[in-house]
């Protein structure tokens, strides 16, 4: 089976958001097969990995001298830190640091000044 999901992302100094279309495929035992589509780069093939931690996939093409990488780490209060990085043929480098907690918890007020690029 496939799954499909939408990811949005807000750069600073931009007032349009970014959507990334996903699509998850071809699970294996602790791998999966995904697809990365949006209106800058185009749509991406890569690859992925996963245990009981951790979620992690890359997108590597040579053609469009695009590559980058995502992963979630499971935190011992059921949150996952989330971090990736992106270059792109102009060797633009996004670089994102997140974190996710289930819809349930509440957001523990943050004790030191974000040094993101982006936020997600």
């Amino acid at each position: 089976g496939k799954v499909q999901c939408s990811q949005e992302i807000q750069i600073q100094g931009l007032s349009e958001n970014m959507r990334n279309e996903l699509t998850f495929y071809d699970f294996q035992s602790k791998q999966f097969a995904v697809d990365m589509e949006n209106q800058n780069i185009g749509r991406i093939a890569g690859v992925g990995l996963l245990d009981e931690k951790m979620i992690a996939w890359e997108f590597r093409n040579s053609e469009t001298n695009f590559e980058g990488y995502e992963t979630y780490s499971l935190q011992e209060d059921g949150s996952y830190l989330m971090r990736g990085e992106y270059v792109t043929s102009d060797q633009f480098r996004t670089q994102i640091e997140a974190r996710i907690w289930p819809q349930s918890s509440e957001i523990p007020p943050s004790s030191d000044e974000s040094q993101e690029n982006e936020e997600i």
